[in-house]
Order: structure tokens, then sequence, then C-alpha cells
């Protein structure tokens, strides 16, 4: 058991942090205006209150405070950390109490710092303006009919490179097919526009 002495008075007017000092007095039972801490930890681990290292003798620690005052709520930061495979992992919590109570506090999930893994691919949108009644191919497949403005998304695309598709629309108009065909180059992440508003007027040979 360890006992946690002297605390320490911040500017918060109802709050007290208190500084930590390790005594091992076993059998020691809690008085009504202390607070018990129940702290579990991996195995191994070792074990930071205010970030001062506290000796541990075994995985489960019980923690006495100081008598309290009961009208105030009383801060610890508890910290455990442990080294694998080469890597400092970590797991912290901010515990309150107040005199009287009992806290079991769980440091048992250990986790490292990692850098974000930057998506490699991204969807570019197109803009399509199209007649009512027109349809509208892509690289030759059809896609659902619609009329006015939609906008699409491409497959997923590799950033910082250019890719071109075929747009084409294509009305009928007193028996006759009308079509237009735009290259349109897109990249990932970016949004650009088509219009097919004003249908060219002459025969699409299919």
């Amino acid at each position: 058991m360890i006992i946690i002495e002297k605390p320490v008075i911040y500017h918060q007017a109802s709050t007290i942090f208190p500084e930590v000092k390790s005594v091992v007095m076993p059998h020691v039972q809690a008085s009504p205006k202390q607070a018990e801490v129940t702290i579990q930890v991996a195995q191994g681990s070792k074990l930071l209150v205010d970030g001062k290292e506290i000796n541990l003798t075994s995985s489960t620690e019980r923690f006495l405070t100081p008598e309290l005052d009961p009208s105030r709520i009383y801060f610890y930061e508890m910290k455990a950390t442990a080294k694998q495979d080469g890597k400092e992992l970590s797991a912290s919590k901010r515990v309150a109490v107040k005199a009287g109570e009992k806290v079991a506090v769980d440091l048992r999930d250990l986790k490292g710092w990692t850098l974000p893994t930057p998506e490699q691919e991204e969807v570019a949108k197109v803009t399509v303006k199209l007649p009512e009644n027109a349809e509208l191919y892509v690289d030759g497949v059809r896609l659902p009919q619609f009329s006015g403005e939609r906008t699409f998304n491409s497959p997923p695309l590799t950033r910082g490179q250019t890719f071109h598709y075929t747009f084409k629309a294509e009305i009928k108009r007193e028996g006759k097919t009308l079509s237009d065909t735009q290259k349109v180059s897109v990249q990932a992440g970016k949004t650009v526009s088509v219009n097919f508003e004003q249908l060219p007027v002459r025969a699409a040979s299919r």
C-alpha cells in the first residue's frame, strides 16, 4: 500500500493536486477523510503519479490519500509506461477523488504514438450538365440517365497524377442521334465540370 501525502493547493479554488510521496505501509485502512484508489497496470509497467515514479510491488496497487477536505475535489495524473518491441507504450488518466471514496483505475491498455498513414488514393469529382432525355457515356460505359446537373465520383486515383476520360452525350432529335464528345482530364481530390447543354447538330454514327 502506498500513502500519498503532502497535498498541494494550486490556483483552482475547489481543486487540490496532492504531491506524491511513496511510503509502503501494509494493512493500513483508509479513514473517512481519505480516498482509496486501486490501480491496475500491465505486467512490467512503470507507474507515474503526477510525474513521479511509484515503486510497485504488483500489477494491482492500492493507494491512500492524506486526509481530505470533504468539500473539495482532488486530482491525480496517473500514467503507466512500458516498452514493447523497442516502442514506448503508455496509458494515462486524470483521476478525480473525494474524501471517503473508493476509485478504481485501469491502465492496462497501453498504446503507442503512431504517425498517420497518408491515403495514396482519392476520387476525383466530375460535375456534368446534361439536357433532358440525353444519355451519358464515360469511356463507352453508359451511366444512369438524368437531366440537369449531377456530380460523379471517379474510381480511386493515385494522387499527383493526371487521368483522362472520354465523356460522350447522345440525344435523339427528329429521328436523328446527336452527340458531343469531350476529353476530360482529372486529378485525385479535384473537381472538374463538363457541359453538354448545347449538343452539336450532327448525326452520330452508331
